[in-house]
């Protein structure tokens, strides 16, 4: 990995590993308890419907990506975080350079130095002007000694954003897909209602919107499944075999 890679994720609870991990993710996991998720229903609901009423005005023809699947999980980091939707531009920016394989480097670090210095400030916003957001809570009950570095949070903040906007964009449009490339599933849980939990966590099983993650270094040799890794050797974890097997 690049130098500027390996500074950018030392921030990254998921990166870490034993009782570091747990420490900074149970503080971090308090802002999407079911109770969090309940006070927010309403009005993930009402973006919802406005989007889809948006859909439908256009008459005929709409794009599933552009009007549906990208502004929804935007709009609600924008509700989570306590900033203007007007700001979910430099979401799309940098979420899509994270997932772009085609982007040169320069541009991918030039993306991530933008987003970095927009947590950066919006941090400082909430330190000095504090509202009901995750932001906010976290500076109140996880900053000063023992709780989340001060430098690290912007990076934070930051991966929340992406894990949360460009995961739930591609998982809408090929739970779509998938249902339109299998009309009689799709017809059962028409007739079915009951059935949507499941098939939410089947598709979620299904396509496993996070391909290879996370990536290990093997600290001592151990052999899983007959064969034998080799202290210092890299892992990768593949969640689509894991979810197909």
């Amino acid at each position: 990995s690049r130098p500027a890679q390996r500074e950018q994720e030392a921030g990254l609870f998921m990166r870490l590993d034993g009782a570091e991990h747990a420490r900074i993710r149970n503080m971090v996991s308090q802002e999407f308890t079911v109770r969090h998720a309940r006070v927010l229903h309403d009005d993930i609901l009402r973006i919802t419907d406005d989007l889809i009423d948006a859909v439908l005005a256009r008459g005929d023809s709409a794009d599933l990506i552009r009007d549906f699947a990208l502004p929804l999980p935007s709009r609600v980091i924008c509700l989570v975080l306590g900033v203007p939707y007007d700001d979910h531009e430099l979401f799309h920016r940098h979420a899509a350079s994270v997932v772009d394989l085609d982007l040169r480097v320069e541009e991918r670090e030039r993306a991530a130095r933008e987003a970095f210095a927009y947590y950066t400030e919006l941090i400082e916003r909430k330190r000095a002007a504090p509202g009901d957001d995750m932001i906010s809570r976290l500076l109140a009950d996880h900053t000063g000694p023992g709780g989340i570095d001060p430098d690290h949070l912007p990076v934070l903040v930051g991966a929340m954003v992406g894990a949360g906007f460009e995961t739930t964009a591609g998982q809408l449009g090929l739970g779509v897909l998938a249902l339109l490339l299998h009309p009689e599933q799709r017809a059962k849980l028409l007739q079915q209602p009951g059935l949507t939990d499941g098939a939410v966590e089947e598709l979620l099983r299904y396509w496993s919107i996070t391909a290879v993650d996370p990536r290990r270094v093997a600290v001592e040799d151990v052999e899983i499944g007959g064969r034998l890794i080799r202290a210092g050797e890299g892992v990768l974890l593949s969640l689509i075999a894991g979810n197909h097997d």
